[in-house]
């Protein structure tokens, strides 16, 4: 927080891929992106300073202590691109570690909204947009409606090179908070997307 990068396919043409993984827009609001508190760490999205390094990987380690190795997984990918070395080659090291132990076990149990996003993140920072979008769509089915999910569909849509079905998404997130709308214009995993007149129109209208 799809807060708190990748190549786009279009029709007919491939795209280089992005050099940075999603981010999350930042909510505001009190109750979000599975706990949308302003404070958390927006996940899936990259480290851009030793702060949220360090935060990221604390976050980290409570959710693979925890067991939870999936949403592990996609924070201490987001520790291991931050500033501090040490900090992120340790990261990456218990990336391999979350994806051992998720393989070990088979299919992660995930039933919370948040829990699908999160995994739908790594997903889609590695580029496995199918299984990402299934993940998404189940997150749609629990009780929730949160603007984030919509707008990580249209990135895993539009990474896809289904413009539609990312305006459709996008349209969405944009519904339930305007802020997505400035959001879209400034990721870069939406730039190739900006060429087709309907979504230009959808970020800049």
């Amino acid at each position: 927080m799809a807060k708190k990068g990748a190549p786009v396919a279009k029709k007919g043409k491939s795209v280089a891929p992005a050099a940075a993984p999603h981010r999350k827009p930042a909510s505001t609001a009190t109750k979000g992106p599975g706990r949308s508190k302003a404070s958390e760490h927006p996940r899936g999205a990259e480290a851009t300073d030793a702060k949220e390094q360090a935060r990221a990987f604390d976050q980290a380690v409570r959710a693979f202590n925890s067991g939870n190795f999936g949403k592990a997984e996609a924070l201490f990918e987001i520790a291991a691109q931050g500033p501090l070395l040490e900090m992120a080659h340790a990261a990456t090291t218990r990336v391999l570690m979350c994806r051992q132990r998720l393989a070990a076990a088979g299919e992660p149990k995930v039933q919370t909204a948040e829990e699908h996003y999160e995994l739908a993140i790594g997903l889609i920072n590695r580029r496995d947009l199918k299984e990402a979008q299934k993940h998404l769509e189940a997150a749609l089915k629990t009780p929730s409606d949160e603007d984030h999910i919509y707008y990580a569909l249209a990135l895993c849509r539009g990474l896809s090179g289904d413009v539609a079905g990312a305006c459709e998404y996008l349209r969405k997130a944009i519904e339930r908070h305007p802020r997505n709308r400035a959001m879209a214009r400034r990721d870069p995993d939406f730039a190739e997307l900006a060429h087709y007149p309907a979504f230009r129109q959808l970020i800049y209208g």
